[in-house]
């Protein structure tokens, strides 16, 4: 059983992405990537770790431990002081956040989620563009493999979310 979608956008996804703006502009874009991302990752907001070996991948946006320790340890703090003080406001174990971390605080997996986006010089998909480009755009960027099942995978994941009354996505 995983988490119930609908309450996950609202009291985990929603704030967290509003904290982040706006060094992050908050975009409806910017959220249906990270949600849909999250969904497909954790295979509907079930796993915590990649199965059957709990990982490398882990929490519900399945970061590894070197792509963790480049954005949130070297990009953030370099890169993006202001962004890089709003993590104090999501991770307990600041200002060193452990890796451990990721697994179990929800706001830290979204906010890592989102930075791994933020982070690439393309700029996102228009919404016009369709599930089609967004499910490229993360093969691209985030899966970083563009492999044609993967990106199909991420289609069949992203139609399944469960919005429920979720205003604006589609």
């Amino acid at each position: 059983m995983g988490l119930y979608f609908p309450q996950f956008d609202k009291l985990v996804l929603m704030p967290t992405l509003t904290k982040l703006s706006p060094e992050i502009p908050d975009s409806a874009v910017g959220r249906l990537l990270t949600a849909e991302t999250l969904w497909h990752e954790s295979d509907g907001l079930y796993n915590l770790a990649q199965v059957p070996w709990n990982g490398p991948g882990t929490g519900l946006c399945m970061y590894e431990e070197p792509t963790f320790m480049w954005i949130a340890r070297a990009w953030l703090p370099e890169k993006k002081p202001a962004l890089w003080q709003k993590f104090k406001d999501i991770a307990v174990s600041w200002p060193e956040i452990a890796f451990e971390e990721v697994i179990w605080n929800l706001q830290l997996a979204v906010a890592l989620c989102r930075v791994r986006y933020f982070v690439v010089k393309d700029p996102l998909p228009s919404l016009d563009d369709g599930i089609q480009a967004r499910a490229r755009y993360w093969g691209e960027h985030y899966q970083t493999q563009n492999d044609p099942w993967k990106i199909s995978q991420y289609i069949k994941h992203a139609q399944a979310i469960p919005w429920g009354s979720a205003v604006g996505m589609v």
